[in-house]
């Protein structure tokens, strides 16, 4: 029996696939904070934590010390240490832990503007009735890259010995010793062990010297010494210095080039308070939205340093969308970002003689006038004219551009791509380039060649010019600084908007300061650059910095607090021209969400009169307010504090700034303010009311009789005239010398109530009774749970259609997995109706020539076994589509549709952002992240949603009424589970890993050797397969079959991934970066029902189906549930269908769910055909585990059994050795032979189905079916790729031809007739041609819609332009307007538009607003027209015809 058993096991040897793998979820640094600092020693401190780490790691000590990273024990308690996850959940719920969280990297937020703000040149400074000598007894600590001793900026010359307070030191390093620091930097450290447990790259000057010149960027601004005659490259020549120049510098560097790490940025708060810091500058922060308080190392840090007497000073950050201010915390100065009064301009000059200006800070000098051309008319190689038109690398053909000037687009924000773009231009042979960027179109960038930003109006006349003249010409003349520019300040597009996305009650940004165009010190190792003009928050923060050391000096005595209201009250909403302050790049009035009080003023702080004062326990009450308890808040504290006077909300919190949020009727808020200004005095209150708001304070008259005396008034905001959204106003308390001001911003909760309705019109009524807007108090019309593609497009396209929804993401932040990539026609024909979000994704996308094949090869490097080109020139002409397919990775674009939904008026927020009950009404177009459904019930009003989040450390509840909801939320949908629907279908068909990572090196050998998408590579090593996401960027996901539990994932570390990647590679990567790892088991399965619970419940995307990645019908079948969804619920909200109309969307999108899963096993089994050609058959290798599994798993150990399967593995691979796969041996040449054929027949894995792709049809559903019965069957899947084939049936999207608008006699309008279908409102379109019958029918049509309260937009389409005119189409439809003319715009021996629909010019097509044909006519109607359009509308909206 024994000899059998051998016989079989080596015969399953000579077939089985497969993989070494060795991997493992790698441990990763957490923060472990305990909260406040006791009075234990440090050496207790350290036991304890070294105690803690011991017992996660079952007993091991050295384990345990090993793991350990830093231990914080003076400002605050706590440690990091490298954990698990499981690890990390078991330390979050030991005793005395307030929170864990990941290590995460926070991003940089990257002087004339002291002159600008009125501050004297001199380093005295002696401002009347205030003096400044005491500056040099202020610290100002700055967290950033370090600093570069040398500057002049950091002379210590004349300056007094350093005080005694200073406990700090110079810590010495690389290129740095004890005397660097001087009387002026008086201490320097670094801290390094977050970063090097995060990052594998090598790091320049590990010491406190600056490499990046960011940390003496912010330093000098804030801190800098006088420094005469300094200039960058001859601009902005004059002094430079900061704003208190006499002040002393700490520098703790805690970022390094890749950004900062929360472990080493709160290393270097506990330093900081230790040292005796005054003040604590930090140009960084996290990304938006931010984690809760304790949960995020900037607040932290920040929270601590104040209670002991630290002011900190951050950065709002540089998003610039509304909500995406960071750095929220009250205790805290959160600075925006400004301009002021100069600008670096180049005049661009014309051969017409028009003159323009741009921004820039390129020198260079052109000679005389060079021809300029457009950048999409020099296209090189694989790049399309729209993708050559950002002039992204290597898209210009250098033939074309030699010598010219070259216009450019850009869609970023960062000036290092702008940067690159003229390096792109030169590299061309390019001689000048003009850059149209209208968001940040006063970003001076240091060109390499002439070149000037300018705005997307000059642009268009610009690029008029080039095509009105013949031989277009144009010159660039060198920068030249200008001062005085207006309007001055300016709010840069670039910088952070609020509200605050944590507690909106406390407004962020604080103030605003200028941040655009700043000189100041720089890193000679970057660029050979003592002095260097960059722009960001990061520059606007230390200016504020440099003012709070100034009122230091000042009012040495003052709290952190104090010195922050009175650089917030003092603060003005004015430009230099008396205007209000506007805001970049459209010129619009700003708001306190752009500029929180308003830009600083630095005289007038130093004498504010009165301040708003705050003390830590005032900041406990705070955390009380917004949900933390009295076990966190002893916490956090460590002394005996509790909610018992817990403020009534947030707003209550003595702040310079007042907001009342969900305002109901009326509201009272008190404030006390101390007198800080003449002992006697008098202020009187001015109040300029928010609109629709009433305002009484109470007293109106605050008089004082000492200094320091306190006084209480009361701000009652009261509803007069409800309106929507925020509105703003401010409150003044004013004497005759002094004016205290604070912001004052009211959002009115809107309550609407309104009945169910039933619908009924003049011919017809509903059966069901429809709640109408779904606005009966407190119920939201549509709940989305999961925030991924499927979820953001759907609530595009709800909120274009007017109908209120909201998203809940159970993560905290968006993946960053490239996931998906492969994005079809259709998909791409929804994005075009999405703002053109298509043609963005195009633009970005790499060449279609370094994505379009699929190779298999025995390593990346190694011998080619073949390739399959899967794109045909005519995929990308546009014949059978307005759009081509797309290669662009699912988080890129789940970041473009998330700009998009913001746009729209969504806001990203955390827990945190919505306070109050847990029965909350939660209110439209957010964003809800961290939030995870775990009930649904319904009720007699719509569907109860039971969801549970994480605040403070603390799991809690709320529930939120809705009328619909949509369960988007992946392969392991929550909303599906609850509701028991089963999947049904083909589970396990193979387990995998995908692992993510990055390698510009590989990724350049790719690019030049053998591009293409997917690397099928089959070595005696390993196995697997490649998907270049993008070649340029190195981005790839490898997947490997994954065969537990003999292969276990905690076993392996990731080291043993990089050397897979090597074998399978064939060559070292200098530059290999491991970013995330991830199991993923593939399924072929389809929900049994796609809606639910009376029709309110539905599944979309892959929660209603999944396939294996094959064809990449997964998340585009997903997008096109949403499109097909988002008008049926549209119509139901809006009370035009009733709820019947939801079965619609599963009648019709469950075959095609059933028919892409079929495709997709197809599809996947041709892909496994290529590994069986070479003997090495997966489903062999599946039956060797099984048999592992059961039979010899029975008798042999785990140990032994891993063993045993990594030898059948390695046997298998040796088939693919380069000695027994060649033709010259007859095995392996017949097996070469038996690949060439799958390839050339087209039997391997396919890329795309045009047929799938463009013609699936819905054969019934919200359609009429053609009366003669004629419809044709899909046809069967086939796994090979077939060619579309236009259709006009029921249930087809409509064909695509090019017709032109005929506006106007001349008018040369081309578009797709896909574009003649709305995209933003609930509209059919017919089609007719132009003749009398035709008309008539089209009058029965908008006479029929309006009894439906529905739209109709006429088509008329004319085979050519009338000769006599278009009044034809006028006379015929009047009274009705809705109707366009267009001609087709027909190629050479195409079919008329009426033959490729298989239709006379007497029929019509009746086209719903997702583009799919609802009825058509082949011939001309007969009979009654209103009866019959009548009965089309009662069918395809669900609703009986009481007339027929």
């Amino acid at each position: 029996m024994a000899p059998l058993i051998c016989r079989k096991v080596c015969y399953l040897f000579l077939y089985a696939i497969v993989l070494e793998l060795r991997f493992c979820f790698c441990s990763k640094v957490y923060v472990v904070y305990m909260g406040g600092r006791t009075n234990e020693n440090l050496d207790e401190i350290l036991r304890q934590n070294h105690k803690m780490l011991t017992v996660v790691h079952g007993g091991r000590t050295m384990q345990a010390k090993a793991s350990h990273v830093y231990s914080y024990t003076h400002g605050f308690k706590g440690f990091a240490a490298k954990l698990t996850e499981e690890q990390a959940l078991k330390i979050a719920k030991m005793p005395g832990v307030v929170s864990v969280f990941q290590n995460i990297k926070r991003k940089l937020h990257t002087t004339h503007s002291w002159d600008f703000m009125g501050l004297a040149k001199d380093e005295a400074m002696e401002i009347t009735e205030h003096s400044t000598k005491n500056q040099d007894n202020v610290i100002i600590g700055l967290i950033d890259t370090g600093i570069w001793p040398e500057s002049p900026s950091f002379s210590d010359q004349d300056m007094p010995p350093v005080p005694s307070k200073w406990k700090g030191h110079c810590q010495v390093g690389e290129a740095f010793n004890v005397s660097s620091c001087n009387r002026k930097l008086i201490g320097a450290r670094y801290y390094k062990s977050g970063y090097e447990a995060e990052e594998d790259s090598t790091k320049m000057f590990i010491s406190p010297r600056d490499s990046s010149g960011h940390g003496s960027h912010t330093a000098s601004t804030a801190a800098g010494r006088y420094v005469s005659n300094v200039n960058y490259n001859g601009l902005a020549a004059g002094g430079a210095r900061g704003g208190a120049p006499m002040a002393r510098i700490a520098v703790y560097k805690s970022c390094w080039d890749s950004g900062c790490y929360d472990v080493d940025i709160l290393a270097a708060f506990d330093d900081a308070i230790k040292d005796g810091v005054d003040i604590l500058s930090l140009s960084l922060g996290p990304g938006s939205p931010q984690g809760d308080y304790f949960s995020d190392a900037v607040s932290i840090g920040s929270f601590h340093a104040s209670r002991h007497g630290v002011m900190v000073v951050s950065s709002v950050g540089n998003e610039g969308y509304k909500g995406s201010a960071t750095n929220l915390a009250p205790w805290m100065i959160t600075v925006g970002a400004s301009s002021t009064d100069r600008d670096f301009t180049s005049d661009i000059i014309l051969g017409d003689g028009t003159k323009y200006q741009g921004e820039s800070l390129s020198l260079s000098k052109m000679e005389g006038f060079k021809r300029i051309i457009p950048a999409s008319e020099a296209n090189d190689g694989y790049f399309t004219p729209y993708q050559s038109s950002y002039c992204l690398e290597s898209s210009l053909n250098s033939t074309k551009t030699r010598g010219k000037v070259v216009v450019c687009r850009h869609t970023g924000s960062t000036s290092e791509s702008k940067l690159e773009k003229s390096e792109v231009v030169k590299e061309a042979g390019g001689v000048g380039m003009i850059l149209i960027d209208d968001t940040d179109k006063d970003l001076a960038i240091p060109f390499v060649i002439p070149a000037a930003i300018v705005g997307t109006e000059t642009g268009k006349r610009i690029l008029s010019y080039i095509n009105h003249t013949r031989k277009a010409t144009a010159q660039i003349f060198p920068v030249q600084t200008v001062i005085g520019s207006q309007p001055a300040p300016r709010i840069t597009s670039f910088s952070s908007k609020g509200p605050n996305s944590l507690t909106p009650e406390i407004l962020k940004p604080d103030v605003t300061a200028p941040g655009l165009n700043i000189l100041a010190a720089w890193s000679p190792a970057i660029r050979k650059l003592n002095f260097n003009i960059i722009s960001g928050t990061s520059m606007a923060c230390p200016h504020v910095t440099g003012i709070a050391a100034l009122i230091k000096a000042v009012h040495p005595t003052w709290s952190p607090s104090a010195i922050k209201s009175a650089i917030m009250t003092t603060a003005t909403t004015l430009g230099k021209n008396g205007k209000s302050i506007t805001v970049d790049p459209d010129g619009r009035r700003g708001n306190p969400f752009d500029y929180g009080s308003g830009f600083v003023d630095p005289l007038r702080s130093l004498n504010p009169g009165l301040v708003y004062d705050a003390q830590p326990r005032d900041y406990k009450t705070f955390l009380c307010s917004v949900g933390y308890d009295d076990k966190l808040l002893r916490l956090i504290t460590r002394d005996n504090s509790t909610c018992k006077h817990s403020f009534r909300s947030a707003s209550d919190l003595n702040y310079p700034s007042i907001i009342v949020t969900g305002l109901k009727n009326s509201y009272s808020i008190m404030r006390t303010v101390t007198n800080v200004g003449k002992p006697r005095s008098i202020y009187r209150a001015e109040v300029s009311a928010p609109r629709g708001i009433n305002i009484t304070i109470v007293p109106k008259l605050l008089v004082f009789n000492s200094y320091e005396q306190k006084i209480n008034f009361t701000v009652t905001v009261t509803v007069t005239t409800p309106s929507k959204g925020y509105r703003f106003g401010s409150l003044t308390w004013r004497n005759q010398e002094i004016r205290v001001t604070s912001p004052l911003v009211v959002r009115v909760r809107l309550f609407k109530t309104t009945t169910s309705m039933i619908v009924q019109r003049r011919r017809f009524s509903t059966s069901n009774n429809i709640l109408i807007n779904g606005e009966e108090d407190g119920i939201l019309p549509v709940l989305i749970v999961g925030a991924g593609p499927v979820g953001l497009v759907l609530s595009i396209l709800l909120t274009k259609l007017g109908v209120k929804c909201c998203l809940l993401e159970k993560n905290k932040t968006f993946s960053q997995h490239p996931q998906a990539h492969f994005i079809n026609n259709r998909s791409m024909e929804v994005f075009r109706k999405l703002d053109n979000l298509a043609e963005e994704i195009q633009s970005l996308q790499p060449p279609v020539e370094l994505w379009k094949k699929f190779i298999y090869c025995t390593s990346l490097s190694g011998s080619i076994l073949g390739s399959i080109d899967h794109i045909e020139p005519k995929d990308l002409e546009q014949v059978v589509s307005p759009v081509s397919v797309a290669h662009f990775s699912q988080y890129k674009l789940n970041s473009l549709l998330l700009k998009q939904v913001v746009n729209l008026g969504f806001r990203v927020c955390t827990p945190n952002e919505l306070n109050g009950l847990s029965h909350e009404l939660i209110g439209e177009r957010n964003i809800l992240m961290g939030h995870e459904c775990n009930s649904i019930e319904a009720t007699d009003r719509g569907i109860m949603v039971g969801v549970s989040y994480l605040k403070n450390g603390k799991k809690l509840e709320r529930k939120i009424h809705c009328s619909i909801l949509v369960g988007s939320d992946g392969a392991g949908s929550v909303v599906r589970k609850l509701q028991g629907i089963k999947m049904e279908g083909e589970r396990d068909l193979q387990k995998l890993v995908s692992v993510h990572f990055v390698s510009r090196d590989l990724g350049q050998y790719l690019l030049n050797e053998r591009p293409g998408m997917l690397f099928f590579i089959f070595n005696v090593e390993a196995i697997g397969v490649l998907v270049a996401h993008d070649l340029n960027q190195g981005e790839f996901v490898l997947q490997i079959p994954f065969y537990p539990p003999q292969q276990n994932l905690e076993h392996f570390n990731s080291e043993v991934c990089k050397e897979l990647i090597f074998k399978l590679s064939g060559r070292k990567l200098v530059d290999l970066n491991v970013i995330d790892i991830k199991p993923w088991v593939m399924h072929a399965e389809v929900a049994e029902k796609f809606v639910s619970n009376d029709n309110r419940v539905i599944l979309a995307g892959d929660a209603a189906h999944r396939f294996p990645p094959a064809g990449g019908f997964g998340m585009n079948t997903g997008i096109q549930d949403a499109h097909n969804l988002a008008w049926k619920i549209a119509f139901l909200v809006k009370g035009i269908a009733p709820s019947s109309i939801l079965r619609t969307y599963e009648t019709e999108r469950k075959p095609i769910a059933l028919f892409n899963t079929a495709l997709s096993v197809q599809n996947f089994k041709a892909a496994m055909s290529v590994p069986a050609a070479l003997g090495l058959d997966p489903t062999v290798a599946n039956s060797v585990h099984r048999v592992i599994n059961s039979a010899v798993g029975s008798i042999l150990p785990s140990g032994l059994q891993k063993i045993v399967l990594d030898g059948i593995f390695t046997i298998g691979r040796a088939q693919v050795s380069d000695s027994f796969l060649n033709d010259r041996n007859p095995f392996g040449s017949s097996r070469l032979a038996k690949l060439r054929r799958i390839f050339d027949e087209g039997k391997s894995l396919q890329l795309q189905f045009p047929a799938e792709d463009l013609g699936f049809r819905y054969l019934e559903g919200a359609l009429v079916r053609d009366v003669d019965g004629t419809q044709n069957a899909p046809e069967a899947p086939t796994g090979r790729r077939r060619d579309y084939v236009p259709s006009s049936e029921p249930g087809a999207r409509l064909p695509h031809i090019s017709v032109r608008m005929l506006h106007t006699p001349t008018s040369k309008e081309i578009l797709s007739t896909l574009d003649l279908v709305a995209g933003d409102k609930l509209e059919f379109l017919l089609i007719i041609a132009p003749n009398s019958k035709s008309y008539d029918l089209a009058k029965a049509a908008f006479r029929v819609a309006e009894e439906f309260q529905v739209s109709v937009k006429v088509c008329v389409m004319w085979c050519h332009r009338p000769s006599e005119g278009l009044d034809g189409s006028k006379a015929a439809l009047v009274p009705w307007e809705n109707f366009v003319d267009v001609e087709e715009v027909k190629k050479p021996l195409a079919l008329s538009w009426w033959e490729i629909c298989k239709m006379t010019d007497k029929g019509a097509l009746l086209v719903r607003p997702d583009g799919h044909i609802a009825w058509r006519a082949k011939d001309e109607v007969l009979g009654d027209t209103v009866l019959q359009m009548e009965n089309i509308f009662s069918q395809v909206l669900g609703v009986k015809n009481v007339h027929a």
